[in-house]
């Protein structure tokens, strides 16, 4: 799993790379069975159409074999904006691993029902 963070307006230090990398790891355990090649896009920096540039604005992409997970978070606290996209994204990684079991076990009760009849 490759991990890419890109900062805008900001420059990006030790405790920031620090946090986001312990933020990931939640991740990887439900990236395990997706290959290696996976990436991980994480923006991070001072969100410009925030009333008077005191926002922080966190993006993450994953892209997947088959499709691209996305979400952004804007907050006032730039590690409350990390820990919000972070919580998107696992719920979009449940939500699409959740449909692919789903789509396996209508396929096997489909061909159980074959066999049965």
């Amino acid at each position: 799993m490759n991990i890419r963070t890109i900062t805008k307006n900001l420059e990006l230090t030790e405790a920031i790379s620090n946090y986001i990398a312990k933020k990931t790891l939640s991740l990887e355990k439900l990236l395990k069975g997706f290959p290696p090649e996976t990436i991980i896009d994480i923006e991070v920096g001072k969100d410009s159409k925030h009333k008077k540039n005191e926002g922080f604005r966190a993006e993450m992409s994953i892209k997947l074999l088959d499709k691209r997970l996305y979400a952004t978070a804007i907050n006032a606290d730039l590690y409350a904006a990390i820990d919000k996209v972070k919580d998107e994204i696992l719920s979009e990684l449940k939500k699409n691993s959740s449909k692919k079991r789903d789509v396996k076990r209508k396929q096997a009760s489909k061909q159980k029902r074959e066999v049965k009849s």
